[in-house]
């Protein structure tokens, strides 16, 4: 019998194949340094956004009532998801009570809006879609309402969010007006935690002989979704002009977003929108003739009176958000009976000293942007019939006791609405309505000290210079707690900064009425005995960037910033800036000096 063959044991699998190592990618030394200098580059725009030109964080809204702990009107620095609040208790009846509904085409749409903001007070400019709606309020319902979001570069909020809206009723449905207005804006007041400013504000123009919209309250329900309390503002358009001229068929203008009279405006309403006889007969006042004709032309063009109203509220309300402080949020109206234009104030949330630009003690000789506003304060007409409306409306106007007593019949008005959504907000919103009293009387006395002082400028010798003095410490809310300021007397009479951390930063400011000329400000600088840190310090004037140089020592090093003022007498903002790190920096009170050069290029 045949045995079967023995099989050899099967070989073991064979191991997977490595693909072979690849050779080190060398790079030519040309490319090399190409990388090299795209990483330096790289390394360099990081620095430069950190310490020269750091981004301001976002500031959002809390949501409506109490949520994790804390109370509506606090600022954070993150976004947050909008989320239903509905009231606790039944809401009273005093207020209005707007309800909108979308259909989900409707809601998909403006979701696609979002305002692009490219920082430094840029925004791209982007259409605003439209839709149609449906409004309901006390048991009326009003169909094909026009609607689109509103808000700029600190009030716009995504649909999602707390999104202000402006409604159309009459644009598809002739003759069709919510309790008398054909238009309306739902201003969110994300800047505006007392609600009152803007309706206070613009009760105070109207008493100034300064046209301006009417503003009360409601609460938003958008699609069932509960926004809370907003505020209301009667719509720009013939409707609001009638109130306040006797002849509407002019131009109204929108001055848009940061731009001055000369810039893109659009014509909210007029008879001719496509002809603009009044506007270009301003900007021609304002640009062309010579210095001795330059007031009978722009007397001309423009309602001095008005503007010289408007002038004087935006100093002693603390507008800084306006045309004449920062060519922002306002209207240009063609008033033929006089043939004249009209300037009226718009977004007027930010006031009396709340926001980071205008404090409740500054001056009373504003700093202005606007076009229109640089030349009328560079003219001695001009400068003085704003002096004149400075004093009277500061008597017959800001009434620190009248306006304490209207923001009282306000907050009553509110308190029963703020009490249904959450006691603690009720709570809240009146010690807010106490604070906003307090900074119109503390605005409203040290308008009148500054009123007791005489005005002038600085002192120049015969050689054209003038020392600076009366410096004082300026930094933003971010750098609390972590910049300190100290000023040495004579002999030494240095002015220090000393900085905690990383990326400190502050500067010494003081405010100089100058004439139309060329500058160049002076000073020395070094570092404070002992420091450990490092910095850059440099002078600029408010507005610009600073020249920095690093200092690195104890030695005096030499600073210097030029600059040009080309409308006539403008107050200017001298700034003397550091950035540092764990760093004492001083300047040579001694030395820091305005040297007057000449006349602006081109005079």
């Amino acid at each position: 019998m045949n045995k079967p063959p023995i099989l050899p044991p099967p070989l073991p699998p064979m191991p997977p194949r490595q693909p072979p190592a690849s050779p080190r990618r060398r790079y030519s030394v040309g490319r090399q340094m190409l990388r090299a200098f795209v990483w330096m580059a790289l390394v360099g725009v990081v620095l430069y956004r950190v310490f020269i030109f750091r981004p301001e964080p976002r500031m959002a809204r809390q949501g409506w009532g109490e949520v994790n702990g804390r109370q509506w009107g606090q600022e954070r620095r993150e976004s947050w998801r909008a989320e239903v609040r509905k009231p606790r208790a039944p809401l009273p009846t005093n207020l209005w009570r707007i309800e909108l509904e979308l259909t989900s085409k409707a809601e998909d749409i403006l979701r696609t809006h979002h305002q692009q903001f490219r920082g430094r007070g840029e925004m791209e400019i982007v259409e605003r879609p439209e839709v149609t709606l449906t409004v309901r309020e006390g048991g009326q319902v009003y169909t094909n309402v026009s609607a689109h979001l509103k808000g700029a570069a600190g009030s716009f909020r995504p649909y999602d969010d707390t999104p202000g809206f402006t409604l159309n009723f009459s644009k598809h449905a002739k003759g069709q007006k919510f309790h008398g207005y054909s238009k309306i804006s739902l201003n969110n007041s994300v800047q505006d935690p007392t609600l009152m400013n803007e309706l206070i504000s613009r009760e105070l123009f109207v008493a100034a002989g300064v046209p301006a919209p009417k503003a009360q309250h409601a609460t938003v329900v958008v699609n069932g979704r509960d926004l809370g309390l907003y505020v209301v503002l009667e719509g720009w358009g013939k409707p609001f002009l009638k109130g306040h001229f006797d002849d509407v068929s002019g131009n109204l203008y929108d001055g848009g977003f940061v731009q001055d009279i000369d810039g893109n405006l659009s014509v909210v309403s007029g008879e001719s929108q496509d002809s603009h006889p009044g506007l270009e007969r301003l900007i021609e006042a304002v640009r062309g003739g010579t210095r001795s004709n330059r007031w009978e032309r722009l007397s001309g063009a423009l309602d001095v009176d008005r503007f010289a109203a408007l002038l004087a509220m935006d100093t002693l309300i603390c507008n800084w958000d306006g045309y004449a402080m920062n060519r922002n949020n306002w209207r240009l109206f063609h008033d033929r009976s006089t043939d004249k234009m009209v300037f009226m104030p718009h977004g007027l949330d930010q006031l009396f000293g709340f926001g980071r630009r205008m404090g409740i003690d500054a001056s009373i000789e504003p700093s202005t942007r606007g076009q229109v506003a640089r030349v009328f304060l560079s003219l001695p007409e001009g400068r003085k019939l704003f002096h004149r409306k400075l004093v009277e409306l500061r008597t017959n106007v800001l009434d620190p006791d009248r306006i304490a007593t209207r923001i009282r019949e306000v907050e009553a008005t509110l308190q029963p609405t703020l009490e249904a959504y959450s006691p603690g907000l009720a709570s809240a919103h009146a010690s807010r309505a106490r604070d906003l009293i307090e900074r119109v009387r503390r605005r409203a006395e040290n308008v009148s000290q500054q009123l007791e002082r005489p005005q002038g400028g600085l002192v120049f010798s015969d050689q054209g210079v003038a020392r600076l003095t009366g410096w004082r410490g300026a930094l933003s809310e971010d750098m609390a707690g972590r910049v300190e300021f100290e000023r040495r007397p004579a002999p030494q009479e240095a002015l220090l900064i000393r900085t905690r951390g990383d990326a400190g930063r502050g500067s010494w400011r003081m405010r100089a009425r100058l004439e139309e000329g060329e500058y160049r400000m002076e000073g020395r600088v070094r570092l404070g005995r002992g420091n450990v840190g490092s910095a850059a310090a440099g002078l600029r004037i408010s507005g610009e960037l600073a020249d920095l140089v690093m200092v690195s020592g104890e030695e005096w090093l030499p600073v210097s910033f030029a600059f040009a003022v080309v409308d006539g007498v403008t107050e200017v903002d001298l700034v003397a800036e550091v950035i540092g790190s764990n760093a004492e920096v001083e300047f040579d009170g001694r030395e820091m000096r305005l040297v007057r050069v000449g006349l602006p290029p081109g005079q």
